[in-house]
């Protein structure tokens, strides 16, 4: 069962927000799949087309808004 958008979005900013507030020995945590949907030869069946933060014609998906948003008002460190 495929997590809809919003939830894979709210969660991402949540662990990245428990990342920096109770693990304060963690010095940075990475989200590596920006583009991973823009990839021709990825189908869409795969977990890391709909974990990508890009779609395929590279304009953003809620996750990443959602990280921007969370880092402007200040949730998420820069």
């Amino acid at each position: 069962m495929e997590l809809p958008t919003a939830a894979r979005a709210d969660y991402l900013v949540k662990a990245l927000h428990m990342a920096d507030a109770q693990y304060t020995w963690l010095i940075g945590a990475t989200v590596f799949n920006l583009d991973y949907a823009a990839t021709y030869n990825l189908p869409n069946t795969s977990e890391r087309y709909w974990f990508s933060l890009l779609n395929s014609d590279h304009t953003p998906r809620l996750a990443y808004t959602s990280i921007q948003q969370a880092r402007a008002s200040g949730y998420l460190p820069d």
